[in-house]
């Protein structure tokens, strides 16, 4: 009888010995199962050149390709030009860049390299075909801003722009008596014995009275736009600034800063008269009206920190704007007031108002004070309402919309002088139609550690993040420029997360006491109080926060600052730990397309609630007619998770596709349109939706004999194992850097083998379709530049030994009389040892055929001087069953 011997499934150790069939081996060295065939291995190919450092990672663009290498003892990078069709590396001059003792992860965007270690992020950048050190994170800008002295002068420069109620009121004249000092005493309706004591009351025709209030509210309405056409401010509104990067995109977006121009007043309308092309002030029969509002011009000061490495990464600080707050409303009622109504109203105030002469300079008045000598009394016009001091306090939360103000070029920045806000012409008119702020800071102060990251997609993703909180902002309101600061405060802010409750501390700055109760900002919803510290007092005060409805953030805004009074509760001043962080486990953080530097909201994803291991790409549909609908997968610690892509581009949690669990995050490697990984089970390959163990075969029982290379346990040596893939023969070569062999998985056909490597493996390094494998002597290899089979002159042997063989019946007894072998090959030789056995276990070496039958038989081979193209398909066994209880 004859059987044909094809050896297509490779290493098994599942089933037993007793239930194997013929087609399964217990060792194979040197070859694999493939296309039908045994083949020879090919070695991967020696790159020629010597590198002295560990390669950590291939980063390659449109015209290089370059190996980076750590010096663990000097804890430097330096980089080896890459060259895999010439089978070369070169190791550059470059000075080592020190980047610390530890190293946790390395990826790229572009031609940024990215190194994730225990302290935190070192950004490098190839340029001139070297690597510029940029530095562990963004630079952080410091901006202050202040006002100018409030300015109170007439805008208009033609009679036209005066609101003329000459036609809309009727104006008897009446009569103003003064006290001995000039006070006002009273009006009377008789003249009086002074000419100038006289003037003309308002009082509005019955039937123009809406008439008089279109004419005031669009005289108001007109003045204020002049006023922004000078960029001036009048009211209270935020400013914030942020830095613009290469791309346009904005980060390290600030506080909103409170400016108050004024506050809850700023109302001064009083007639005036027009004569030689000009206004006419102090006049008693006026009958036009002109409102005088209290503007100021905005200074900055603005500074960056270490922005001379960052010249080609961050461009301009760039400062928006909020609308502003009018403390009344234009068109609502407009009333005439009389002398005795409006006397000591105040019309106009602002931060500091105790300074009023200082500030005011004599130049005009806060208070309608009549004085027969100074300003002779009038009829005033005042708004019916104002706001009260809580509606302007909602009115500025609401005000989460910011307009583009003006920019500065990071080369011309200053830290040392006040300048004023270099705001081109018309912007302040059309601020609501300036390029608007459209994310708002999304943790862009906080300093991240993540354990490793993943570049899909020229957007890079974060997992395993420490979140290390920010200290704070120390400034929250504009001063003015000629106003005394009286206090230094500090701020402890308390933040309590799910997985973090810690102080921090902001710095110190000078400020007014009306500052220190009212607008305050922290940049996280988890912040909860805020303990408020005057340094020249030491008087404290706790300020409960809460969560702002629009920003991410939290605040407090109990006053307006017009209260010079600091309350001392006498509050212990917490010690903050400098090592707190938040451990981000189940979250992945997604940067902008292009652009390794930002990550908004919009990139944050929670996936489950286990540990993220490792993420890779997948390429195939999860079912049919959804391809795509899943391009990643992150494998976690409870299971496989899909991330699906969303319209614009990002990511966003989807349900579980497995629970399988990795083992080995160092084994996630993405090939064609599989992702291989280890677990407990074996390997596995996810492809689409679809989760399978592909070496259920090698979970039987250990071999105990017949092995060349190691013991047999296969899912011992992947636990510890990296994976290098050979995307020309679709190969996977599974590697402990413990051993000095490997597994070799055949792709296509599913069968595994193994091969003897020259030296212990350091290091495989996947940058698909390209790889690095170093060896402990530095000796670099690389699957990729192996030379095709027929280019391949180098001589290969391989060894591969059945399990036991039944030939037809495990319980029959059979001779063995002639085996042919099917080798195709020119010059190889073939070797073949043969065992029997009767109970798969005691094995008997045959030096003969036809001798003794067995039940079971062993054939072991030994293949030399093979080259890559040589194949061999197969034997061919002729047998002779023994029979019994039949008749001779």
């Amino acid at each position: 009888m004859q059987k044909s011997l094809s050896y297509s499934k490779g290493i098994t150790t599942s089933p037993s010995g007793m239930l194997t069939d013929d087609t399964e081996l217990v060792e194979l060295v040197g070859m694999v199962y493939k296309s039908g065939e045994m083949h020879p291995i090919q070695s991967p190919s020696p790159l020629s050149g010597i590198v002295t450092n560990q390669v950590v990672y291939i980063h390659k663009g449109p015209d290089y390709c370059n190996a980076i290498l750590y010096d663990k003892v000097l804890g430097n990078i330096t980089f080896a030009e890459v060259d895999f069709e010439k089978s070369s590396i070169f190791e550059t001059e470059q000075t080592g860049i020190p980047i610390g003792k530890s190293l946790n992860n390395i990826s790229s965007v572009g031609n940024t390299l990215i190194i994730a270690t225990d302290t935190g992020f070192t950004y490098l950048l190839y340029k001139g075909g070297a690597y510029k050190y940029l530095g562990n994170e963004l630079p952080k800008p410091t901006v202050n801003f202040r006002t100018s002295a409030p300015i109170i002068e007439q805008l208009v420069t033609k009679k036209s722009q005066l609101c003329d109620i000459d036609y809309l009121v009727d104006h008897p004249t009446v009569g103003a008596y003064y006290n001995d000092d000039g006070s006002l005493n009273y009006i009377g309706s008789d003249n009086p014995l002074e000419a100038g004591s006289r003037y003309e009351t308002f009082q509005p025709k019955d039937d123009r009275v809406d008439d008089l209030q279109t004419a005031i509210s669009g005289h108001v309405s007109l003045i204020l736009n002049l006023v922004k056409e000078k960029n001036a401010f009048a009211f209270p509104f935020f400013v914030r600034y942020a830095l613009r990067l290469f791309d346009g995109t904005y980060t390290r977006i600030s506080a909103p800063v409170a400016v108050f121009p004024t506050i809850t007043r700023n109302n001064y309308i009083v007639p005036v008269g027009w004569k030689d092309h000009k206004v006419v002030d102090n006049t008693g029969s006026a009958l036009k009206l002109l409102y005088y509002p209290s503007y100021v011009k905005l200074q900055y000061q603005a500074g960056v920190e270490g922005i001379d490495e960052w010249s080609d990464i961050v461009k301009d600080i760039v400062v928006f704007a909020s609308d502003e707050v009018l403390p009344f409303n234009v068109d609502d009622k407009w009333c005439i007031r009389y002398p005795e109504e409006s006397n000591n109203t105040e019309v106009v105030d602002f931060l500091g108002m105790r300074y009023d002469e200082s500030v005011f300079r004599g130049n005009a008045r806060k208070k309608i004070v009549f004085n027969r000598n100074t300003f002779p009394a009038r009829d005033m016009v005042l708004p019916e309402k104002y706001k009260t001091e809580d509606e302007i306090i909602d009115e500025l939360l609401s005000k989460t919309q910011f307009f583009k103000l003006f920019s500065v070029k990071t080369s011309e920045v200053d830290n040392t002088v006040w300048k004023d806000a270099p705001i081109k012409h018309g912007v302040v008119s059309t601020l609501l139609q300036q390029e608007q702020l459209a994310v708002d800071d999304y943790y862009g102060w906080t300093r991240m550690k993540p354990e490793s990251m993943y570049t899909y997609n020229k957007r890079l993703n974060l997992f395993g993040v420490k979140r290390y909180p920010f200290k704070g902002f120390s400034s929250f309101i504009a001063n003015s420029d000629i106003v005394q600061r009286d206090c230094r405060l500090q701020y402890f802010v308390h933040i309590v997360s799910d997985t973090m409750d810690t102080w921090v501390v902001s710095g110190i700055t000078e400020a007014l006491k009306e500052v220190a109760n009212s607008w305050f900002y922290y940049p996280d919803i988890n912040a909860t109080e805020v303990i408020v510290y005057d340094v020249n007092s030491a008087a404290s005060f706790r300020i409960p926060l809460q969560r702002h409805e629009r920003l991410n953030g939290a605040y407090a805004f109990r006053t307006l600052p017009l209260y010079a009074t600091i309350t001392n509760e006498n509050v212990t001043r917490p010690s903050p730990d400098p090592t707190a962080y938040e451990f981000l486990s189940s979250q992945i953080f997604t940067s902008i397309v292009n652009n390794p530097f930002v990550f908004q909201a919009s990139g944050d994803n929670t996936v489950g609630t286990g540990n993220i291991l490792g993420i890779a790409a997948n390429t195939e549909p999860i079912s049919q007619g959804q391809f795509g609908q899943y391009p990643l997968l992150v494998f976690t610690t409870e299971g496989i998770y899909g991330m699906s892509v969303s319209s614009e581009g990002l990511y966003a949690a989807s349900y579980p596709i497995s629970r399988e669990v990795c083992n080995n995050a160092a084994s996630i490697t993405p090939t064609g349109s599989v992702v291989f990984f280890a677990s407990a089970k074996g390997l596995m390959a996810v492809s689409g939706g679809k989760v399978a163990c592909v070496s259920d075969k090698l979970r039987g029982r250990n071999p105990s004999q017949f092995l060349e290379v190691g013991n047999g346990d296969f899912l011992g040596y992947l636990s510890d194992s990296l994976i290098a893939y050979d995307y020309r023969d679709s190969l996977l070569h599974i590697i402990n850097p413990k051993e000095q062999y490997e597994y070799v998985y055949s792709i296509h056909d599913g069968t595994f083998g193994k091969a003897s490597l020259p030296g212990k493996v350091i290091a495989v390094v996947n940058n698909y379709p390209d790889n690095i494998i170093q060896l402990n002597d530095a000796t670099v290899l690389s699957l990729t530049s192996k030379p095709d089979i027929n280019d391949d002159t180098t001589l290969y042997s391989g060894t591969f030994t059945t399990r036991p063989l039944k030939l037809g019946s495990s319980l029959q007894l059979k001779t063995i009389h002639q085996i042919l072998h099917l080798f195709d090959t020119a010059n190889g030789k073939i070797a073949l040892r043969i065992y029997g056995s009767n109970d798969c276990r005691n094995w008997c070496e045959l030096h003969s055929l036809h001798g003794k039958p067995w039940k079971y038989y062993t054939l072991s081979y030994k293949l030399s001087n093979m080259l890559a193209t040589d194949a061999f398909a197969g034997t061919v066994v002729d047998f002779q069953p023994l029979f019994t209880d039949k008749m001779r």
